[in-house]
C-alpha cells in the first residue's frame, strides 16, 4: 500500500498565453527595477556621479571604474607606507575589517529597533 508520503504533488493547472505573458512582464519589470535601483546605489556611493546629471548606464560604469582604479591606487600606497613605517599591512587591515564589521553589526541592531 502507498502511502500519503508515497504520492507525488498533483500538477499545477497550465498557464494560459495570457498568464505567462502577464507573468513575463512582471518579471521583467522587477528585473529593470532592481537594475535602476543597482544604478541609484551607484550614484549614491561614487563621488563623481550626481543625482543631477546625465546618468547613462555607459557614464555611471565608467565613473563607477575609474573610482574603482583611484581607491585601489590609494589603497597600494598606503600600504607602502604602513610598510615603510614598520607596521604590518596584514594587522591593519584586519583591524579594518574588524572595525567594519562592528559598526556595520551596531547599525542592523539600530534598524531592528
Amino acid at each position: 500500500m502507498s502511502s500519503d508520503k508515497d504520492r507525488k504533488p498533483s500538477l499545477p493547472a497550465q498557464l494560459s498565453d495570457e498568464q505567462k505573458k502577464i507573468n513575463h512582464i512582471q518579471s521583467e519589470q522587477r528585473r529593470r527595477e532592481q537594475i535602476r535601483s543597482t544604478y541609484d546605489k551607484l550614484v549614491d556611493i561614487v563621488p563623481d556621479l550626481t543625482t543631477k546629471e546625465n546618468r547613462s548606464e555607459l557614464s555611471i560604469l565608467t565613473k563607477t571604474s575609474s573610482y574603482i582604479r583611484k581607491l585601489r591606487e590609494e589603497n597600494e600606497g598606503l600600504l607602502d607606507e604602513t610598510k615603510k613605517q614598520g607596521i604590518d599591512p596584514e594587522t591593519v587591515i584586519n583591524e579594518i575589517n574588524f572595525k567594519y564589521d562592528e559598526k556595520n553589526a551596531t547599525a542592523k541592531r539600530e534598524e531592528m529597533k
